[in-house]
């Protein structure tokens, strides 16, 4: 059994090597495998407040008001609802759910149709989502989600690592949305 030092020496490694750019990207390609997506993104919790900071963010065919740095009150994003499930939330038709206001707003604008939310733990707690958005409809369905659970569970450790040694080096945002 790999001891608590080890862990966080392997952690340490795999963090010189990769950025939390490149592991995002490596989880994107896998998932691009499996369903057309144009948008994701990797949203911590700021630990002074209840919002969410994006720490990674991927597009293609969209353009997007989602930035690295800014932060989004939590209460304007899928991030409430995922805490409550305790899994991934697959929303299959955006035009057919009520979304909390910002992401609403933003996917109308931005043509998305389609979008999943997946849980990543430090400690057993919610602290940050993966998200994967597209433009086709229901290209996510409900039954989804337990292979998206498994997507997060598998790469959680090394992205909710990444993403907190970029908080510690990230300079702040030029700016936040109105939402924070």
């Amino acid at each position: 059994m790999i001891e608590l030092r080890q862990a966080a020496d392997l952690r340490a490694r795999i963090a010189s090597r990769l950025s939390l750019d490149e592991a995002h990207e490596i989880v994107v390609e896998e998932v691009r495998e499996a369903f057309p997506i144009v948008r994701s993104s990797v949203r911590m919790l700021d630990p002074d407040r209840p919002h969410l900071m994006a720490v990674a963010a991927i597009w293609s065919r969209v353009p997007t008001a989602l930035r690295k740095g800014m932060r989004i009150s939590t209460a304007a994003t899928t991030f409430p609802s995922v805490v409550r499930a305790g899994r991934a939330v697959v929303v299959e038709e955006t035009s057919e759910k009520r979304l909390p206001t910002f992401e609403d707003e933003v996917l109308r604008q931005q043509g998305i149709r389609s979008l999943v939310s997946v849980p990543l733990r430090e400690g057993g707690r919610v602290s940050g989502l993966l998200t994967f958005s597209s433009t086709t409809p229901r290209a996510f369905e409900t039954g989804d989600g337990p292979w998206f659970d498994e997507v997060g569970a598998a790469c959680e450790d090394a992205l909710t690592w990444l993403a907190r040694v970029e908080l510690c080096v990230a300079e702040p945002a030029p700016r936040n949305h109105p939402a924070a």
